[in-house]
């Protein structure tokens, strides 16, 4: 089993704030890249939550590719395991992140109590359903090409809802202050980590976005 991340929380079903949430997605990567080697700049760029997604891998060939992201995030970082529980208990990874509200009740059984486990969702109904079958946290992913609607209904969405909810992705850097003042406890990104030339500072770009949004909104900037 890994090193817990913190080494001082006993409890891992809370995620970093603000959380810069990376999913990965290997078939972004340039040339001569692996996935691990494209997830250890962007964790030194500021990224504090690792999805490892690869769901479309045989499972031999995804359990080799786990193995290596492991030590490519060298605990620095909670690291979840999209869509099986069981390979995330393999790898001991904090937990793990479902496309689908029904997963969270037997992962939780199989990772435990303090296991970090996330869900996406789509709309308020899921949301809903997602904090009340226990997730630690939840990601609504939009496509940004009206950032005034999907504020908007972000906004709508955020009301109410008790357990920290993530915003993503790949938003414009300039957006991400509109997405904390909206409600959100962090944001999702994927190319900044994947795609580009030098990954470490496209993702302090985000990372420092955030960090002044966060600071701004607790100090009623």
């Amino acid at each position: 089993m890994r090193k817990h991340w913190d080494q001082v929380s006993e409890k891992m079903s809370t995620i970093p704030s603000p959380s810069l949430l990376l999913l990965t997605d290997r078939t972004r990567l340039t040339p001569n890249w692996t996935l691990a080697q494209a997830i250890a700049p962007a964790i030194t760029g500021g990224c504090n939550l690792v999805v490892l997604r690869e769901s479309d891998l045989p499972a031999n060939h995804r359990r080799t590719v786990a193995g290596f992201v492991v030590d490519g995030v060298k605990c620095r970082v909670p690291l979840v395991v999209a869509e099986d529980a069981a390979l995330a208990a393999e790898i001991g990874a904090e937990g793990a992140h479902f496309s689908s509200v029904e997963s969270i009740a037997s992962a939780r059984e199989l990772l435990g109590a303090n296991a970090l486990i996330g869900v996406s969702v789509r709309d308020r109904p899921e949301a809903e359903r997602g904090m009340a079958a226990g997730a630690d946290y939840l990601l609504i992913e939009y496509e940004w090409s009206s950032p005034e609607r999907v504020l908007a209904h972000f906004r709508a969405l955020r009301d109410g809802i008790s357990v920290p909810l993530l915003i993503g992705t790949d938003m414009a850097v300039e957006l991400v202050s509109e997405c904390v003042a909206a409600g959100a406890a962090g944001i999702a990104i994927c190319a900044p980590a994947m795609a580009a030339y030098d990954r470490t500072t496209a993702c302090r770009e985000y990372a420092d976005a955030l960090t002044r949004a966060a600071d701004n909104k607790r100090g009623g900037v």
